[in-house]
């Protein structure tokens, strides 16, 4: 069942596009830096993070195309994912005995944290407004 794209669910969802672009980058630039450094810019495999965020495209359509149920349960399973592997587990790594030495610099740390900081804090707005949507409980 489909629902029509509210505005405020589709400004949501422009940024959390702005968000996997972002996230794509920030690995495209960690590739480069391994072939010019021989250092990615953090411990995450950026083939990996470029897969699972390319594979976050198509939850995205859903949710441009109004079938909002589908994108509500696969966007928060994502967006759960990114809080712990994106955000958590990377200041989990600063506390560890290796600390940043994943990391090509304290900067590098900072920008990812960012992005998907960003990225979850977005999608739990567009999952709440995806929730009033589909059970205007609270109308």
């Amino acid at each position: 069942m489909s629902t029509t794209l509210n505005p405020k669910l589709a400004c949501c969802l422009k940024h959390q596009l702005t968000w996997v672009l972002l996230a794509i980058f920030y690995n495209l630039v960690s590739l480069w830096s391994i072939s010019n450094h021989g250092k990615s810019l953090s411990p995450t495999d950026p083939f990996i993070g470029i897969l699972v965020f390319l594979l976050f495209l198509p939850v995205l359509v859903l949710g441009l195309k109004g079938n909002v149920k589908a994108y509500l349960v696969l966007s928060l399973l994502f967006w759960v994912m990114i809080a712990f592997g994106g955000v958590l587990q990377h200041v989990v790594n600063v506390f560890s005995p290796q600390g940043l030495n994943g990391y090509l610099s304290v900067s590098a740390l900072v920008v990812g944290v960012v992005i998907n900081t960003y990225g979850v804090g977005v999608s739990i707005i567009s999952n709440v407004i995806s929730f009033r949507l589909l059970y205007p409980v609270w109308e």
